[in-house]
C-alpha cells in the first residue's frame, strides 16, 4: 500500500476502547492483513482515512501489530489511544494527555554476572497537538 497524506492508524488495547473510536467513523470496512483485522473508515467532515485495530493487552502484541500497521498502511501518524488513570488533580475525564517522555523499562543485558536492567527514555518531539474542533469538541488538551 502506498503512503497517503490523509491516512492514520489508531490502535487500542481493549475492545471497549476500539468500540469508542469505531463510533466516530463512517463507511467501515474490514481489512485482513497477515492475521490482523483492521477496520478502515472515514472520519466525517475530514479527508482522513483511519485504520483501527485492537492489540490486546501486553507490549509484545502491541509491538507486532504496530509494526504490521506501519508497514501495511504507511500512515502519516499512529496513535495508541485508550483509557488511563491519573493521580494529578488537574487531569479530568475526557482530557487528552500527550507524553513528553516515554520510558522503556524492559531493557536489559545478560552477562556472566547476571541480568542488569537498562531502562531508557525517549524525549518527545515537542509537537503541538491541535485537535480538529469538530472531532474533539468538549475535549481539553493538557500536557503530560
Amino acid at each position: 500500500m502506498d503512503a497517503s497524506e490523509d491516512t492514520l492508524v489508531v490502535l487500542t488495547a481493549l475492545p471497549l476502547e476500539r468500540r469508542a473510536v469505531r463510533r466516530l467513523l463512517e463507511g467501515l470496512e474490514r481489512v485482513d492483513q497477515a492475521g490482523t483485522v483492521f477496520e478502515r473508515g472515514r472520519l466525517p467532515g475530514t479527508s482522513w482515512t483511519l485504520y483501527l485495530a485492537a492489540t490486546g493487552p501486553g507490549n509484545d502484541s502491541a509491538a507486532v501489530i504496530t509494526e504490521r500497521a506501519i508497514n501495511f498502511v504507511r500512515p502519516q501518524a499512529v496513535f495508541f489511544v485508550g483509557i488511563a488513570g491519573s493521580l494529578k488533580p488537574d487531569v479530568s475525564p475526557g482530557d487528552v494527555v500527550v507524553a513528553s517522555e516515554v520510558y522503556a523499562y524492559h531493557g536489559g543485558k545478560e552477562s556472566a554476572g547476571g541480568v542488569k536492567g537498562s531502562p531508557g527514555c525517549v524525549q518527545g518531539s515537542g509537537v503541538r497537538v491541535r485537535p480538529d474542533p469538530g472531532v474533539c469538541s468538549g475535549i481539553r488538551m493538557r500536557p503530560a
